[in-house]
């Protein structure tokens, strides 16, 4: 990767470093883990992030010129049963505000943690997937993504304990000798005040029409979860709500989810986008009944005003199955998601269904 292009994605990337502590949204200390899940090594060291903290950086100039040096704030939520983390980081990066979000997941079936990473920068997500070393208290996460030229190129960032309130980043990144360059360097310590009160933002006008799409699930909605048919018929049923913010300058929607289960509490959380340059719709999503985090390409057929995401869904056992999952707009308060996946004969059959319908007097969530 030229340096000058190592030098760009350094500087995009800067949050993402950030995005490696997990807190409880405005508290300081982490919730004491149940005994089941004190036992799950993955569950344990998400909550070992958990907290809001100081993040000092260092990055390293592509020239002899002095590293930048950045401050910033990160206030991460565990999510329910404390399978995965998601994060809100705020800072200035070339004295403007700047916004980023991401989530952290643990797959039990893999024994390997997997993140998403967005921000004000770039209408695409990064992908990056690891494994952490209770020996050295080392979480290592791996990149992959292709240069300016269009060639696949790999790097690696690591997070090391030093204690349970400091911490030290390092992002490594492809360099011309044959080991990495230190790109970033970041110190974080625990902040015992808990979190600022994040500033109004104004919502912003879509980046493109294909953003504007995803911007208008926007604000919040009651939901109604109608589970596949039951042997002997019928279905299961659960109320909920969903709220969608919008997030990053405009790149993308944060959605929480909840829906009251008779038999267990199931909540969700996802990103979704657009990328301009394939003309795809991004999402990522992870929820209380999957095993890990699921990242999928879309496409959106505007006669049906419907979006489609394909992909291999899977269960906490690891197995997979072929499933299409399509959002259909019935005008601007109401839609439904199916979920569809095929039979032995070839045709497809509906499983889950969620109904939504916009809440009164709600209008577009801005500036998370």
């Amino acid at each position: 990767m030229p340096r000058r292009r190592v030098a760009r994605h350094v500087v995009l990337l800067v949050p993402t470093a950030l995005l490696l502590a997990g807190a409880a949204l405005g508290a300081a200390p982490a919730p004491k883990a149940a005994t089941a899940e004190a036992a799950d090594p993955g569950v344990a060291v998400l909550r070992s992030f958990a907290g809001v903290w100081n993040a000092t950086m260092q990055i390293a100039s592509p020239d002899d010129s002095p590293a930048l040096v950045l401050n910033g704030i990160e206030v991460n939520t565990l999510g329910e049963g404390g399978a995965w983390v998601t994060s809100d980081f705020r800072s200035q990066v070339a004295d403007r505000p700047f916004q980023g979000h991401a989530i952290l997941s643990w797959n039990r079936a893999s024994g390997r943690f997997r993140r998403v990473w967005a921000d004000a920068t770039s209408p695409v997500f990064w992908l990056s997937e690891g494994t952490w070393d209770a020996a050295t208290r080392t979480l290592t996460l791996w990149v992959e993504t292709v240069n300016s030229s269009g060639a696949p190129v790999r790097w690696h960032e690591e997070t090391v304990f030093k204690d349970d309130d400091t911490r030290t980043f390092t992002m490594y990144v492809p360099g011309s000798r044959p080991t990495d360059a230190a790109a970033i360097s970041i110190i974080y310590r625990r902040r015992k005040e808990g979190a600022p009160r994040p500033p109004f933002v104004p919502l912003p006008a879509p980046p493109s029409p294909g953003h504007a799409l995803v911007l208008r699930d926007a604000g919040a909605w009651s939901t109604q979860m109608l589970d596949r048919p039951l042997p002997g018929g019928g279905s299961s049923s659960a109320k909920g709500t969903e709220t969608g913010t919008v997030c990053c300058g405009g790149n993308f929607l944060v959605s929480d989810y909840l829906a009251d289960s008779k038999k267990a509490p199931f909540a969700g959380h996802g990103l979704l986008g657009y990328d301009p340059g394939k003309k795809k719709y991004l999402s990522a999503w992870v929820d209380t009944a999957g095993a890990t985090l699921e990242v999928r390409e879309g496409d959106y057929d505007a006669a049906a005003d419907t979006l489609t995401f394909r992909f291999e869904a899977a269960d906490r056992s690891g197995r997979t199955t072929p499933t299409r999952e399509v959002m259909q707009w019935k005008g601007a308060d109401q839609r439904t998601l199916t979920f569809l996946t095929p039979e032995a004969d070839g045709r497809e059959k509906t499983g889950m269904t969620i109904k939504y319908r916009r809440a009164r007097d709600s209008g577009p969530a801005g500036g998370r």
